[in-house]
């Protein structure tokens, strides 16, 4: 199977009540969080994950967590994402286009990333066009 999530915010004590998250804690929060996501994603299965995965968290405790979540993993770097680990990951990118089921995906977490919106839409197009000659031998 093929998963897409974001904003995971693990270690982030204050995202419980900026997004009014229904948890007492933080240390409930990521446990759920870890629990929920390991229960649905499997081993084999894909995951895109487009960023913030943590925040406030130091990247070896973050790495920690992080290897204790299931699937294959790509991430869509956050503008709260850290240098973890590439080994945790299929792949680390800003931004990627990806096909499932016949259908085109591009994926990133914020255009503000880029100086302009319209830098950041360039940017994705020319990458599903690129993969897309490539792809199709053109």
């Amino acid at each position: 199977m093929v998963y897409f999530t974001s904003d995971l915010h693990l270690g982030h004590r204050a995202i419980i009540s900026m997004q009014n998250r229904p948890f007492d804690s933080l240390e409930e929060m990521d446990r759920i969080i870890l629990s929920n996501f390991n229960a649905v994603i499997h081993r084999n299965d894909t995951v895109y994950i487009l960023g913030d995965i943590c925040h406030h968290m130091k990247v070896d405790a973050a790495n920690e967590i992080i290897s204790g979540l299931n699937g294959k993993k790509y991430l869509l770097i956050g503008n709260h994402d850290k240098k973890y680990d590439p080994a945790l990951f299929c792949e680390m990118r800003d931004f990627m286009s990806i096909s499932v089921n016949g259908q085109r995906f591009v994926l990133m977490h914020t255009i503000w990333r880029y100086k302009l919106p319209d830098e950041a839409f360039r940017k994705c197009m020319e990458e599903a066009l690129y993969e897309r000659r490539w792809h199709d031998g053109r």
